[in-house]
């Protein structure tokens, strides 16, 4: 763990015991190795949330833009994030997150690609099915909810109630090479609902009423 990480880190979770009603719910614990960590996003706050509920130390794809921020772009360098485009499939950044989880590390990922302003989750882009499929990595899906409208200070004042609820490893079937475009998504889509199924039901937005048997045959439980 880098020193800039592991102070940030530090600080996040003294921050959110402070200023907020910090709650981490866990179904199960966290594998080691590699480990693709799956959450809704709603916020600037959530990766650094993300990082203070989990146990171990974790990488994130962030979007390109940030980089070029002054002080921000050396903020998440320093946090070790690996740039991605939105525009289209990132193949390079996908390769680099790919690499690190052949290393065993631990990658977490927002699918849906941007902050949703109005806290419902939206389809997840396909990236995730992709490296889910290309390296059969297991996948942890993670519920966020309370650092929605976190910018307005006022809020802080009431030390709103953030939750990250951690729900139970589960792995894609056996993997593919070369994944095609319509199977990245359907894997993707198939991700989200397990995303959807930890949040309030108000919130799934997309995959509301979805429910997991849909699309059981592409997991088996991790163990």
């Amino acid at each position: 763990m880098s020193p800039f990480y592991g102070a940030m880190t530090g600080a996040m979770r003294g921050a959110l015991w402070l200023l907020a009603r910090w709650r981490v719910e866990r179904q199960g614990s966290l594998p080691s190795g590699p480990l693709i960590i799956v959450a809704n996003h709603m916020s600037l706050a959530d990766p650094p949330l993300l990082a203070a509920s989990l146990p171990r130390r974790v990488r994130f794809l962030a979007k390109r833009e940030l980089f070029s921020i002054p002080l921000v772009g050396l903020a998440v360098r320093l946090y070790g994030a690996i740039p991605l485009s939105r525009e289209a499939l990132d193949r390079q950044a996908l390769a680099r997150a790919e690499a690190w989880l052949v290393a065993g590390g631990a990658l977490a990922l927002f699918p849906e690609g941007t902050r949703s302003r109005d806290a419902i989750l939206r389809q997840g882009r396909p990236g995730v099915g992709y490296l889910a499929l290309r390296t059969g990595a297991p996948l942890v899906p993670v519920a966020i909810t309370g650092t929605e409208g976190l910018l307005r200070p006022w809020r802080l004042l009431r030390r709103p109630l953030i939750t990250v609820r951690v729900g139970e490893p589960f792995t894609v079937g056996e993997r593919v090479e070369r994944p095609q475009k319509q199977e990245t998504q359907a894997c993707t889509d198939a991700i989200m609902i397990r995303v959807a199924a930890l949040l309030p039901e108000a919130r799934r937005g997309t995959y509301q009423g979805r429910p997991r048997t849909e699309t059981a045959a592409l997991f088996t439980k991790e163990r």
